[in-house]
């Protein structure tokens, strides 16, 4: 050491801050990007996702049909293979 220099004054120690306060500008720098690409690798994984529509929306039509015996209109589905309600069915 030089003369009237102690610990304190040292110019290793100002080199050293610096390197260290360096170090830690690189470090939260770097953790700052990790969160933002890991939180970004979630949202492209999950993306958004549409709510289902409801089957009352009004792109969803059932085609209807008629019962063969007593006339009433019923979605297609509902009909039996012989064209029947399920009451005329019984």
């Amino acid at each position: 050491r030089l003369p009237g220099q102690d610990a304190y004054n040292s110019p290793f120690t100002r080199d050293q801050d610096r390197i260290a306060g360096m170090f830690r500008f690189l470090l939260i720098g770097f953790a700052i990007w990790l969160v933002w690409r890991l939180l970004r690798s979630v949202h492209i994984q999950v993306g958004p996702v549409a709510p289902p529509r409801p089957p009352s929306s009004p792109d969803h039509y059932e085609p209807m049909a008629r019962c063969a015996r007593c006339g009433t209109h019923l979605p297609a589905s509902a009909l039996s293979k012989s064209g029947l309600c399920g009451r005329c069915n019984e």
